[in-house]
């Protein structure tokens, strides 16, 4: 039987996963992508990792391999263009290099655009022609499907609502802008919030929580407090509402697609400002683009590596 091995590479997690033709993923594993700050180590471990999860697979033959990046990626010719959550390896032919490596074909596209096409394929957004995945992790991204294609642009860069301004004089994001969504609804901006106003009043059980100590605030700490119903940090989920549901509004307008599906890291407390976006999304929106509109959540924490491996299944035909 024939499989690919897609891989999903963020600011934090490396997942991997082998996949089979009806989207079954048989082997899966996740590691920290940001060990090493240099190109080289980072494309040895990541061929070291695709080595591994080959081994584990027993009988079966490998089409080929195909990743997500974060980061802006000129598809046809497999080079990051850049990547602000993963700098090391901007500028990098990740496809070229990696399948002279393995001698095996390596395919590359942006995170959000693999985790749209697992969606799409198998997921919360399955039968959907036009949709837009958002990933809500390190960073923010996006996929755009029109017409059951992924959108690519001019040069690869469309799709990144995480550089949507959402507050013209707000903070700075990693991409050197200020205000963009990211820079709110990332895990990275939660935290950031949160050390923005540490030292309120407003803030004691976090300080608490934390032992007076910056460091340890995490965005499974704000949520665990959120939950238990403190008030300072149900606003900071609060706030990644509003500011999301300003993006999606945008996003609509612009696109008019049918449905909207949010995955990434942060989702996972998607039941803490959800609501919020949805209602800031609906207060926004055109009633005609946004009348019918479905918003919901990923299907899986694996739709990247599905929809990284279905990009090379499709591709060789195998499904």
């Amino acid at each position: 039987m024939k499989y690919a091995i897609g891989i999903d590479l963020g600011g934090t997690n490396l997942k991997i996963a082998a996949v089979t033709p009806k989207g079954r993923v048989i082997s899966y594993t996740v590691r920290k992508s940001r060990i090493v700050k240099d190109r080289k180590t980072a494309v040895r471990n990541l061929v070291r990792c695709i080595r591994d999860i080959e081994k584990s697979i027993k009988g079966k033959h490998l089409i080929g391999v195909g990743a997500g990046i974060a980061g802006t990626v000129k598809t046809d010719k497999g080079i990051v263009s850049q990547s602000p959550n993963l700098p090391e390896l901007e500028g990098t032919n990740l496809k070229d290099e990696i399948s002279d490596i393995l001698s095996c074909p390596f395919f590359i596209d942006n995170d959000a655009n693999v985790f749209a096409m697992g969606e799409g394929w198998c997921g919360s957004a399955k039968d959907c022609k036009n949709f837009c995945g958002i990933t809500l992790g390190t960073g923010v991204g996006g996929g755009i499907v029109i017409d059951g294609r992924i959108f690519h642009g001019s040069c690869g860069a469309a799709g990144e609502v995480g550089h949507i301004v959402v507050e013209p004089m707000g903070a700075q994001c990693r991409c050197g802008s200020f205000g963009c969504l990211e820079a709110y609804a990332s895990s990275t901006g939660l935290v950031r919030m949160a050390i923005d106003d540490f030292y309120s009043r407003n803030a004691v059980s976090l300080r608490r929580l934390c032992n007076n100590n910056k460091k340890k605030i995490t965005p499974e700490v704000i949520a665990r407090l959120a939950e238990r119903g403190d008030s300072f940090c149900i606003s900071l989920f609060e706030m990644v509402g509003t500011y999301l549901g300003i993006a999606m509004a945008d996003i609509v307008n612009l696109l008019n697609p049918e449905l909207i599906v949010i995955g990434g890291g942060l989702s996972k407390s998607a039941h803490l400002f959800l609501n919020t976006a949805k209602k800031e999304f609906k207060r926004r929106s055109l009633k005609a683009a946004g009348k019918n509109i479905k918003i919901v959540t990923a299907s899986s924490d694996k739709a990247g590596v599905v929809g990284a491996a279905y990009m090379v299944l499709k591709r060789f035909g195998a499904i």
